[in-house]
């Protein structure tokens, strides 16, 4: 799903990774760590960083990277706190 209104104008957004083909949204995610305008449309946000975690969000831009842009060493998530609604002027 595709929100017109959700769009990957900042840092922090979390959606889901694909393989560029409809319907191929798979368990795997990402997180935007500055503005991504070329993303737009391709991708479903489902969340995004919000409080002082930004601050560690913005620490992964630090990480060291392979040619593909990803990280050598992956950085893991220990623990979230969900949302009910993060976008709750959409919906």
């Amino acid at each position: 799903e595709v929100h017109s209104r959700l769009q990957f104008r900042r840092r922090g957004m979390v959606a889901c990774a694909n393989e560029n083909k409809p319907d191929t949204n798979g368990s795997q995610f990402f997180v935007t760590l500055d503005r991504c305008d070329w993303l737009n449309g391709k991708h479903t946000i489902f969340g995004s960083v919000t409080g002082d975690t930004v601050y560690n969000l913005m620490r992964l831009s630090e990480y060291d990277t392979d040619d593909n842009d990803r990280p050598r060493d992956p950085p893991k998530i220990l623990g979230a706190e969900v949302l009910w609604n993060p976008f709750e002027d959409i919906v």
